[in-house]
């Protein structure tokens, strides 16, 4: 049974030609190693990006938090309304 495989297997592919088969693993083998630099490559833009974004993002708020909490007076029965979230969002509200 074993046998018959065998013989089915090689009377198969008696005729394939391997010629160009080095140079078919050479291509393969480039074709997947510019895919993982050009997917390494991609990674590190998608990193940089999120850092810019987390940065840029950070900085804003900030700036927009040290604005409102110059702007507004502080109460002396309640001196960290200024830097609460609501009051830095909302603002004065009546």
């Amino acid at each position: 049974m074993i046998n018959d495989n065998i013989r089915a297997l090689v009377a198969r592919d008696d005729g394939a030609n391997l010629d160009w088969l080095e140079a078919d693993i050479w291509k393969a083998e480039a074709a997947a190693r510019l895919s993982r630099h050009n997917g390494r490559r991609l990674a590190s833009l998608q990193a940089g990006v999120l850092v810019f974004a987390i940065a840029t993002s950070a900085l804003a708020g900030i700036a927009t938090a040290a604005n409102a909490a110059h702007k507004t007076s502080t109460s002396l029965l309640n001196p960290g309304n200024a830097l609460a979230p609501s009051h830095l969002l909302f603002g004065n509200s009546p």
